[in-house]
């Protein structure tokens, strides 16, 4: 994967074309010169004959459209000296270059806009003013993960500064909230929702595979204690557990996150019935010894928040809080702002604080269940994607569990050897799978049959992740990639 920056303006100083752009869900660009020319018809050893008319500046940035850029690839709109966009190139494996000849969109010189790729647009991107780049001269240029980085910690600070941030709890969860652990239960004293029913509601909080229209819906209890106050706005929260030694943890942080109004948690129970993701749950709660019938409730109290996947941020691992924090008063699940004197606890989690002492040895109190629980998801997960490549390339083109590898794909000349993590940080999925593959690889090359490309498949969206993978395939030649991919996605977008 690639990151581009992009403008998309007619002329200088003209209209820009962002608007039209981003409502068709494309990214355009054009010159008077080519702007009937289809290169999906030029071979790309022909674009320089073809297009060779065009100034330098020009006829790299055509190139890079038509023939440099590939789904997955990130593209970033500039206009001045702001980011006022951000997308996905959607697609399979194939081009995604698109010559319109429908003439969709006309500048006001009337040259046509026919020089396309089709993308998926944020619509959670607020405006930056931030240069990005080596050279402003070309109309779409590659940035650099230097660039990325900076332009994710700018996004924080721009989308996050005008929301109220609050500090919430979690109950306790050793399987990085995908599925209820069993802990809570355990670790809770009596009287707690968790320890009455062996679960807690928010231990989905971070399955991204059950997606509504690319959101994630979830459960906090705190939110629950101050619904009617927050129906219907957009809040920052940073999360804390108490684990079961009585420690308390920084977990993870949601921006931008939506509290639900009741329209909005009944639709959300509505598709989870239809999806089976419901069921899906019971059984989860059922693998805990949990009360099944605690989820016979009202929708606002199966789900009462909804976020974007890229706007929550699972630490890996936890940040444990110290002993002058002011979380450590805290102990109920209710809902604290960061005002204050409180505001303190915000830079604490901003800067990651890392520890002078020794991490603990000897026994520790643990009361996970192992990893039995997170096969469940990970098998359903697995499933699923063997399924929808079946239906892609025929069943007998997929295997399941050969050799321990989770899924191989041959068809034709590809050899693809996919391990699947339901891990919801992209980060530690990586880390879970390279070390498998590398090593189903080595086998494989060993009795002379290896595979053509290792993919890592997981929930979580990566950034930096993915960049990483893809240095592994040009630094250390490592035919490997990174491949998002969630319950309920379609054949078409994943890109496998």
């Amino acid at each position: 994967m690639r990151s581009w920056r992009m403008a998309m303006r007619c002329g200088s100083g003209g209209t820009s074309m962002w608007p039209v752009c981003r409502e068709q869900g494309i990214a355009a660009i054009t010159y008077r010169r080519v702007s009937k020319t289809d290169l999906s018809k030029v071979a790309e050893r022909e674009f320089l004959r073809v297009c060779g008319g065009l100034s330098v500046p020009r006829k790299v940035s055509l190139h890079r459209l038509a023939y440099e850029m590939k789904p997955g690839d990130v593209i970033y709109v500039k206009e001045g000296h702001k980011i006022i966009g951000k997308g996905t190139i959607k697609g399979g494996k194939a081009r995604p270059y698109i010559f319109d000849s429908h003439t969709r969109i006309i500048d006001e010189n009337g040259t046509l806009w026919s020089h396309q790729v089709p993308v998926h647009w944020d619509d959670t991107w607020l405006p930056i003013e931030i240069m990005v780049g080596k050279s402003q001269r070309y109309a779409i240029e590659p940035i650099d993960l230097v660039d990325v980085a900076r332009l994710t910690r700018k996004r924080v600070a721009v989308g996050t500064n005008s929301l109220s941030t609050y500090i919430a709890r979690v109950c306790w969860n050793t399987k990085n909230w995908i599925q209820p652990s069993g802990d809570a239960s355990e670790s809770e004293a009596d009287g707690t929702y968790a320890s009455e029913n062996g679960f807690g509601h928010e231990e989905w909080l971070f399955n991204f595979q059950w997606m509504i229209d690319g959101w994630k819906h979830g459960f906090l209890q705190p939110i629950n204690r101050s619904i009617q106050k927050l129906k219907g706005s957009n809040i920052n929260l940073r999360l804390f557990t108490i684990t079961a030694d009585r420690n308390r943890q920084y977990i993870g942080e949601i921006n931008r996150c939506t509290v639900l109004n009741d329209a909005q948690a009944s639709d959300a129970v509505r598709i989870y019935k239809k999806s089976g993701w419901l069921s899906q749950m019971r059984r989860q709660i059922h693998a805990v010894s949990g009360d099944t019938s605690a989820l016979q409730c009202s929708p606002l109290e199966l789900f009462n928040i909804r976020f974007k996947p890229e706007d929550a941020t699972l630490y890996a691992p936890p940040i444990p809080v110290k002993n002058n924090d002011y979380v450590n008063r805290l102990n109920r699940y209710s809902l604290v702002s960061l005002t204050g004197r409180r505001a303190s606890v915000e830079k604490q989690w901003r800067g990651r604080v890392g520890s002078t002492k020794d991490k603990p040895t000897g026994k520790q109190k643990r009361t996970g269940r192992g990893d039995t629980l997170v096969d469940l998801v990970h098998n359903e997960l697995q499933n699923e994607l063997a399924s929808l490549l079946k239906t892609k390339y025929g069943r007998k083109a997929v295997v399941v569990e050969e050799n321990f590898v989770d899924i191989c794909l041959k068809v034709k000349r590809r050899v693809v050897f996919i391990e699947v993590k339901s891990d919801p940080r992209a980060v530690q999925a990586v880390r879970q799978a390279i070390g498998q593959l590398l090593q189903y690889y080595f086998i494989a090359k060993t009795n002379g049959g290896p595979p053509t490309e290792l993919i890592v498949a997981a929930p979580g969206t990566a950034n930096a992740e993915k960049q990483f993978v893809d240095h592994l395939r040009t630094k250390w030649k490592l035919p490997i990639r990174y491949v998002c991919f969630r319950s309920g996605m379609k054949e078409s977008e994943i890109d496998i």
